[in-house]
């Protein structure tokens, strides 16, 4: 049975709630495992080094070190029997972000630990669940974590962290700490999508097909969702990974793979078949924007070159001869493929910009950005 302690510090960080002040050190058992820490680990939280986002006001959210020592270590050239890493530790007591999170952790492909000495309540956090309406496909001990059932654990080190394990015990009382351990990659995203290379942005949402692909669609994906990963020469090459599958919930994915690429028209949402999908990428602002000709709306690819091929275009569309060509014709060519070239002035800049998670100067999130609640 592998288990972690959490030093009476911790509780000092988490300032709405995710641990009662009463709580001055926590022992918590795995009540699901993973092959990441031997049998008989022990993990302990030895530094909190930042707080992140997070979409629920119950939990708390951080990145950690973590010290663990092992019973055996035969096979790891480390001595004393001890190893630290990062990593990112989500926790709360609240009874519905307890069981948020060990949902997370079946989603990601975790086991549930059979050597965990488990009470009732336990029990009554897995099998019943009024969060979500799906909540009960996942959190129940004998379905949910089945090898049949759907999960993300191939995709874990890629388009999701490592899940290193779910941890619950009594915290004094009728409480409850539940904490989830997740891999650190890097950095939490904190800028908009459409203030994002359309690279980057492309490539998180590819990540997001993939899961929608594995059977689960997220629901609440949004840019604090995302971690970014730096390879480890510290060069900007950064990599999406998505985290935060507490109310996801399971999904049949039909957006086709053509439809990530930018400098290409918006296609219309009933041809994408998947609103987390359509949402993003029409919030990462890599389509081309529609254009208004006189009384018709004009997609355009990225290529349009002038004003002239506007018109032509409309010509073409609208079946117009030459002598029906007016000035107001070519007057609202002339704003319309300024207004195109407005836009793809500014996608240019965006991608050829440094790479950075933090909101660049003059940057801003408005009204049609997703960001945390």
């Amino acid at each position: 049975m592998c288990t972690i302690q959490v030093p009476a510090d911790f509780a000092a960080h988490c300032g709405r709630g995710a641990i009662p002040a009463n709580i001055s050190f926590i022992s918590l058992s795995a009540l699901t495992t993973t092959d990441e820490f031997p049998v008989d680990s022990m993990v302990k939280v030895v530094q909190v080094h930042q707080e992140h986002e997070v979409v629920r006001t119950n939990m708390e959210l951080y990145s950690v070190d973590i010290m663990c020592t092992t019973a055996d270590l035969a096979e790891r050239a480390v001595p004393r029997h001890m190893y630290t890493f990062k990593a990112i530790c989500k926790i709360t007591a609240d009874e519905t972000g307890r069981k948020a999170l060990l949902k997370e952790a079946y989603i990601l492909g975790g086991r549930p630990d059979t050597d965990t000495d488990t009470d009732t309540d336990t029990d009554t956090d897995t099998d019943t669940d009024t969060d979500t309406d799906t909540d009960t496909d996942t959190d129940t001990d004998s379905d949910s974590n089945s090898d049949s059932e759907p999960n993300l654990k191939e995709l874990q080190d890629d388009a999701v962290p490592k899940l290193y394990g779910y941890f619950q015990e009594p915290a004094g009382g009728n409480d409850r700490v539940g904490l989830l351990l997740l891999q650190y990659v890097g950095p939490q995203l904190r800028r908009p999508f459409r203030c994002l290379p359309a690279s980057f942005s492309l490539e998180a949402i590819a990540a997001l097909r993939d899961i929608h692909l594995a059977g689960f669609v997220l629901r609440n994906f949004r840019e604090s969702s995302i971690f970014v990963r730096m390879d480890a020469d510290g060069e900007q090459t950064p990599t999406p990974v998505i985290y935060n599958f507490d109310i996801a919930e399971p999904h049949v994915c039909k957006a086709p793979e053509s439809v990530l690429c930018s400098g290409i028209p918006r296609p219309r949402q009933e041809d994408i078949l998947c609103h987390e999908i359509y949402d993003t990428l029409s919030r990462a602002d890599v389509w081309t924007p529609e254009l208004i000709l006189l009384d018709r709306r004009i997609k355009v690819t990225n290529d349009i070159d002038s004003a002239q091929s506007l018109v032509e275009y409309y010509k073409q569309r609208s079946q117009q001869s030459d002598q029906d060509t007016t000035s107001d014709l070519e007057r609202a060519a002339e704003l319309a493929f300024t207004k195109f070239k407005e836009w793809r002035n500014e996608r240019d800049r965006k991608d050829q910009m440094a790479f950075s998670v933090e909101l660049q100067p003059g940057e801003y999130w408005d009204d049609w950005d997703i960001t945390t609640l």
